[in-house]
């Protein structure tokens, strides 16, 4: 992808036309040696106070207009033109957010950096997918509600609408040979989770009110509960009936 190294300021009605800019500590700066001159400033040839491109050559007045000019694209690295156009207070940017602005900064660098990265997490949904197992479909299907014969076919759908939901029933995708595909496993609060759904469509598990629990034991006051309490291995926790849950659902 080729990248977009510039900055846009574009006005967003009207016309405008800028005479001066300004500094993060809102001090006027002039736009070129004659103004600066006739303002007073010591040595305007060289004095900072004149906003200038790398080459030496100041800005000068900046007009845009919806019927002429409406973009004025500088390079990122002329980052002096950059701030001193982002402070002035016609100008809504990073800097200085303005809702009443009449331009609007746009740094298109970012824009592209936004789109590669969602590239990447495309490659890497579509590879996590692809490298599911049948066992990791069915667990998704039955979690998320699937029709065991249509499961596939959902969670296609699903990591092309919803990639980040998708990749959080996983583990952290790991990269395999050489970065040309990723791999991920479920979670094992997915896992645990699809065990518990399966509980409770046969019935294993019992709810009332909300509350979840296996034979006389509460495992959660909700669902979430209940998952979280079946991973706890510490004295107060219930993962000790995890075993005799999936036991009841392979009999």
């Amino acid at each position: 992808m080729k990248k977009n190294n510039f900055v846009e300021f574009e006005v967003q009605g009207g016309y405008v036309e800028l005479n001066y800019l300004r500094d993060k500590n809102n001090r006027k700066l002039y736009v070129d040696v004659e103004s600066a001159r006739a303002a007073g400033v010591a040595n305007p040839e060289t004095s900072d106070r004149v906003v200038r491109y790398l080459d030496g050559t100041p800005i000068g007045k900046v007009t845009l207009g919806e019927k002429s000019k409406r973009i004025l694209k500088v390079p990122k690295e002329e980052t002096a033109i950059i701030e001193a156009l982002s402070w002035h207070e016609f100008v809504s940017s990073d800097l200085k957010p303005n809702s009443m602005a009449k331009i609007t900064m746009r740094d298109l660098s970012k824009a592209d950096e936004g789109k590669a990265e969602n590239l990447q997490k495309q490659k890497i949904v579509d590879s996590v997918y692809i490298n599911l197992e049948d066992e990791e479909i069915a667990d998704l299907g039955v979690l998320l509600g699937y029709p065991a014969d249509d499961a596939n076919a959902k969670l296609n759908v699903l990591r092309n609408s919803k990639p980040d939901l998708f990749l959080s029933y996983f583990t952290e995708p790991l990269v395999m040979k050489g970065g040309k595909f990723y791999t991920a496993k479920l979670t094992e609060k997915t896992k645990v989770s699809a065990v518990l759904k399966r509980a409770v469509l046969a019935k294993v598990v019992t709810v009332s009110a909300g509350s979840i629990s296996y034979e006389e034991e509460v495992l959660g006051i909700d669902f979430n509960t209940a998952v979280t309490n079946l991973m706890d291995t510490t004295k107060q926790g219930k993962s000790n009936i995890l075993p005799l849950i999936k036991q009841k659902l392979s009999a």
